[in-house]
Formats: structure tokens, sequence, C-alpha cells
């Protein structure tokens, strides 16, 4: 589609030097997204949440290397209304919540494969950055062969997303890793997945993915409320918006708005929406952009650029 070739002839300069480990524009290094986001809301390495779980010693023995078997239990978080943008289709008069869990038809193929994942073990081992990466591999070969998506080498976590995307969202990826600059906020960074709507083929979005081996036993409560724990209630993060709280949701958020607004502010492109979405072996949640964020904008990018 225009969109795509558009974005991807625009950031034809911009590369993973895979030796130094870092994004180049043209000749010169350049730093990443994601280190800025961590400066900007620095949450604790191991910031479990403590008030409202009740599941708590087991996330500590997560944290110390041993296995348990479920996800942590929390009381349930307060529901906020969901944007327009990606709302799932087959559930959104009774979506009360940015979020989404799972539900796909057995009747077909890509829900069929993703009933299939929890026998399938995930890549990487304990390493999160590394089941990260084989999960960017088996999305980018159902890219160009969605066929690969049935063996059963391919990471739970990518059929699980592969299936969310067409079965809730009505969208199949149609390219991965596409490398962004942002001379605004000076950046650079690939976009997980750029993704199409079934339908007509006409329409870009834009898709941050988030793979966890740990959601195994999780509920569509419990783990929504550990992933926007606030790991430092009343910390005032003055460059941010009030809104914003020390928590992974909010880190996420706002690698999100980096992205969608260097794609349309930038290179022109025009995104019909954009999410986070979370996968595990057994389910996948989705999170729209937060409009706190999309109002800052010059906040935002002033915050970026005192780093």
């Amino acid at each position: 589609m225009d969109e795509l070739a558009a974005l991807r002839a625009a950031a034809s300069n911009v590369r993973f030097d895979t030796k130094r480990a870092a994004f180049v524009v043209g000749s010169r290094l350049t730093r990443g997204l994601t280190k800025l986001v961590w400066a900007l809301v620095p949450v604790p390495q191991h910031a479990w949440p403590t008030a409202s779980c009740v599941g708590c010693t087991e996330l500590q023995r997560r944290a110390r290397g041993e296995t348990i078997e479920r996800q942590c239990h929390v009381a349930p978080p307060p529901a906020r209304r969901a944007g327009p943008l990606l709302q799932s289709k087959k559930r959104r008069r009774a979506s009360s919540s940015a979020f989404e869990l799972i539900v796909v038809a057995s009747t077909t193929p890509v829900a069929a494969a993703a009933a299939g994942t929890r026998e399938r073990t995930c890549k990487g081992g304990r390493d999160a950055r590394e089941h990260g990466k084989a999960v960017d591999r088996d999305i980018d070969r159902y890219v160009a062969r969605p066929a690969s998506l049935s063996r059963p080498a391919v990471d739970p976590c990518a059929v699980m997303l592969v299936a969310f995307m067409r079965e809730s969202l009505g969208l199949v990826p149609v390219a991965t890793q596409v490398p962004i600059y942002s001379s605004r906020l000076n950046f650079a960074t690939a976009i997980d997945v750029l993704a199409v709507d079934v339908r007509t083929r006409s329409k870009l979005y834009l898709i941050e993915v988030k793979s966890s081996r740990m959601g195994g036993g999780a509920t569509k409560t419990s783990a929504h409320a550990c992933y926007t724990h606030d790991a430092a209630p009343g910390t005032r993060l003055r460059a941010l918006p009030a809104a914003v709280a020390v928590s992974t949701y909010w880190q996420h958020q706002l690698q999100l708005w980096a992205m969608v607004s260097t794609v349309r502010r930038e290179y022109g492109v025009a995104l019909a929406g954009a999410a986070v979405i979370r996968t595990s072996p057994r389910t996948a949640f989705h999170y729209t952009l937060e409009p706190a964020l999309e109002a800052a904008d010059a906040r935002l990018v002033a915050a970026f650029r005192a780093l």
C-alpha cells in the first residue's frame, strides 16, 4: 500500500547496527527510544504490586528465579472508557475499558493454531529480550509466508498475536521491525508491526508488541492490574502530564505516542489507529493510545528534548 511504501522510503537511511547494538541514521549513531522512555518514567526493575495484590509472595519468588504456576491475582482496577481506535469488533458493546481478552472462534485456521499454544513452549528461556526477538522473527516469517504459523517451532506468543489481531481486531500484519527516526525528538527505533484491515487492506495500523511468558493462569483483571500498577504512588513526574504514573503501562504508552507522533508529523503517513498489544501463550490484550498524551504533544516534545 502507498502509506507503507512511503514510510519505508522516507526511513531508508535508518538501520539497526547489530555489532554496535544501536540505531544508525546514515553513518551516525542515534539514541534509542526505550532508554528515553525509561528515563522519563523510571519504573524500578522489581516493582511488584503490594497494596492490592494478594499474590505478591509469588511475584517475589518469580523475581528470584523460582518457578510458579499462576499469575498474581489482584483487586479489580477501576475501568476506564476505551478510545475509538482499535476497539474489538466482537465485544464493542460490552467493553467498558481499554483492554480486551482474546476471544476467537475455533472454526478459522488462525484460531485453530492459537488453540494449540498451550502445548507450545516460549522461546528464549528466561531471557525476556531473547523471547521478544523470537516472537519478532516468527511474526516476520508469517508476513513473508502465512503458512509458517502452523509450524510446531513457532513461539505461542506469536501465534496468539496473529490470532488476536485477525479475529478480534480484523487486522493482518504486513510489515515488521520497520525502522524510523525522529529529528524532532532525536531518537530512532523500529516499529514492531504495521498492519492493515482485513476487509479493505487500505487502512494502516501501528502495533507495539509486548510478549510475556508469565501469563499462563492470568485473568483479565489480574493481568491488567499488575501491568498498570503504580510503583511510586503520589510521585509527580513534572515533565509529563499529570495522568502519567510510574508504571510499565505508561512507559509503553509513551513509546506508542513517540512512534505515532513521528510517523504522522514527520513522515506524513496517515495511521488509522495504534495500540500496544500484550501477548502470552494463552492471552492477548490491547491498549489504545491515551488521549492525555495526544493532547500534550508540545509538553512531551519538550520532555524528550531535555534528555
